[in-house]
């Protein structure tokens, strides 16, 4: 889902319907319907969460790179 919609920045939480979620943060995405897309950086910045540790970050990164991948979106 997009980051923000008319200025206003959407929560994952409206993605989930307000139900829990494995994992939360932001992947940013180039490309269009034409050409198609390409994920260029996955971050741990959900607006909710804070964690500096990268050990345990990289596999959070994975499951997004490999949700993405099932898209046709890889990293």
């Amino acid at each position: 889902m997009p980051h923000t919609v008319q200025g206003v920045e959407i929560s994952h939480a409206v993605l989930s319907g307000g139900q829990s979620v494995r994992a939360a943060g932001e992947a940013t995405i180039a490309g269009s319907a034409q050409t198609g897309y390409f994920g260029i950086e996955i971050s741990s910045r959900s607006g909710h969460f804070v964690g500096s540790d990268e050990a345990l970050w990289e596999p959070i990164r994975r499951l997004g790179m490999e949700a993405f991948g099932q898209l046709g979106i890889h990293f």
